[in-house]
């Protein structure tokens, strides 16, 4: 390992970049400011160090960034590392923020070894992310659009339910309905309603055809049988077992299911003094993706059902271990969550618990199949 004789902290945003470099030996540091370009960042760093592809360690915060300028300095030969932002050490006392500031902390942190760097992804298992990610907003965009219809509805007079004396909305039936009533209304308000629609009709498009390129993606050599493995678990299907697979893309850098809770911001956050032991919930400062996917996966986790056909279908094909695995976790989350319930907790707090339970498990499924 080479021998580190210049900590350099950077300050990114969209306009220009600032830096602070801090010599080991010396202690002497340097504040500069440059363009937001890798080659002008580049030019300014020869220039203060330089050696700097042999002694100089580079990093900045994870941010609007991501790894791409960590990926253009590593070609240059200069190593550069992401910081994990909630991991810089902060004073109760600080009353002055800015970029220069922040990059001296972010310098000053380094050297004495006080900061946790990521680990990134390949580009390729990014890039599968970003696929498995991008179904995620345009759900979320579509269940915004629909709230949007049904809150327009409601001013024009339009009530599905008591119309019809049907429950539930947006069934092949509801859409019918709208689409009938957009004759009906006047000019400006049946344009609105009809535009809305067209939209909320692309997003659903746009949605299946991300869905059929998960589908495949999840047939390919990467993550075949990852994806079998996961979808052996009780309200795991395809699309949560990719987001599982591509976020958590290399589960040895978890060396004990604590780490991998912790990670997710399923660990629990504790304020104990003078003698005094106080819990407060969930931490929620990990990847929020994951703890969104796994708590949905617990919505009927505790119900005592005999395994669906579907999980029937998935145990097939899969080695008997995992099987094994998913079963225990089935019966471990029913037998919590149904206690948990019976012993008048709510709800969703059953469905956090048994999340954080269900992560133990896949932890270890994750290690076996990426063995």
């Amino acid at each position: 390992m080479k021998k580190i004789l210049h900590y350099i902290g950077i300050d990114v945003d969209d306009q220009s970049f600032h830096i602070s470099a801090i010599s080991s030996e010396t202690r002497e540091s340097q504040q500069f400011k440059t363009k937001a370009t890798t080659a002008s960042l580049i030019k300014v760093l020869r220039k203060y160090v330089p050696d700097l592809n042999k002694s100089a360690l580079v990093a900045y915060e994870a941010g609007h960034l991501g790894y791409s300028l960590m990926r253009a300095l590593d070609k240059k030969g200069i190593t550069c590392k992401v910081i994990a932002p909630t991991s810089i050490p902060k004073s109760a006392n600080e009353r002055v923020k800015n970029d220069r500031l922040d990059s001296e902390k972010i310098a000053i942190a380094m050297r004495n070894n006080a900061v946790s760097y990521v680990n990134p992804p390949s580009e390729e298992q990014e890039a599968d992310r970003q696929l498995v990610r991008t179904r995620g907003d345009l759900v979320s965009q579509a269940s915004d659009i629909k709230r949007n219809i049904l809150s327009m509805c409601r001013t024009l007079g339009l009530d599905y339910t008591k119309e019809t004396n049907k429950k539930s909305n947006w069934t092949p039936h509801h859409f019918q309905y709208l689409k009938k009533k957009v004759p009906l209304l006047q000019r400006s308000a049946a344009i609105a309603l009809e535009a809305k629609l067209k939209v909320l009709e692309f997003m659903r498009c746009s949605i299946a055809d991300v869905e059929y390129e998960i589908e495949k993606l999840a047939h390919s050599v990467p993550y075949k049988k990852t994806v079998a493995a996961l979808r052996c678990f009780k309200g795991i299907q395809t699309t949560v077992a990719m987001l599982l697979a591509t976020e958590l893309y290399s589960i040895k850098r978890f060396a004990h299911p604590r780490q991998l809770t912790a990670y997710v911001g399923l660990d629990i956050r504790e304020y104990s003094s003078g003698g005094k032991q106080s819990q407060m919930g969930i931490s929620k400062m990990g990847n929020k993706h994951v703890r969104r996917a796994l708590v949905e996966a617990c919505q009927f986790a505790f119900t005592a059902k005999a395994p669906l056909k579907r999980l029937k279908q998935a145990h097939k094909k899969t080695e008997k271990r995992i099987i094994d695995i998913a079963d225990k976790c089935r019966n471990r989350l029913s037998k919590k969550g149904i206690r948990m319930l019976l012993s008048g907790k709510p709800r969703n707090k059953a469905k956090v618990a048994c999340a954080r339970e269900m992560l133990g498990f896949i932890w270890e499924t994750l290690c076996i199949t990426t063995a």
